[in-house]
């Protein structure tokens, strides 16, 4: 079974680096502030590169990817997204991040996705038992 057959199955995937610890530290929030449940690959992966190679989609390591419902959103868009599937405050914010244009958001995104690794050290987050099915490999 190929990549995009087997992401299919899941109504929202979360791409992300795994080796940092922003990122990391992100999907803990996610997984804190849910209302829906979230799937996460972590960009590194065999899973990731499969996908993004058959979608024809070029993967850039610093930017979160997020499929819902088969439709592929990155950088600004992925976190308004992720953000209206959290509790408040996120969902909040994310209402807030979405009246900026996107050019200027993006160009914010941009800044903290070439610092991100310099924001927070590269501490993995270690799911629960019960949040380790949410990962996918």
């Amino acid at each position: 079974m190929n990549s995009s057959k087997k992401l299919e199955a899941f109504e929202r995937i979360v791409f992300y680096d795994g080796e940092c610890g922003f990122c990391n530290k992100s999907v803990e929030i996610i997984l804190r502030f849910r209302k829906k449940d979230f799937y996460f690959v972590a960009l590194q992966s065999t899973l990731a590169k499969n996908y993004f190679i058959e979608t024809g989609v070029q993967c850039k390591m610093d930017t979160l990817y997020f499929l819902s419902n088969n439709q592929l959103f990155e950088r600004t868009k992925a976190v308004i997204h992720i953000g209206k599937s959290l509790k408040f405050p996120y969902s909040f914010l994310a209402s807030i991040l979405k009246c900026f244009p996107t050019r200027i958001s993006d160009y914010c995104y941009d800044i903290i996705a070439r610092n991100r690794k310099k924001i927070l050290s590269n501490k993995c987050y270690l799911p629960t038992k019960k949040e380790r099915h949410f990962f996918l490999y």
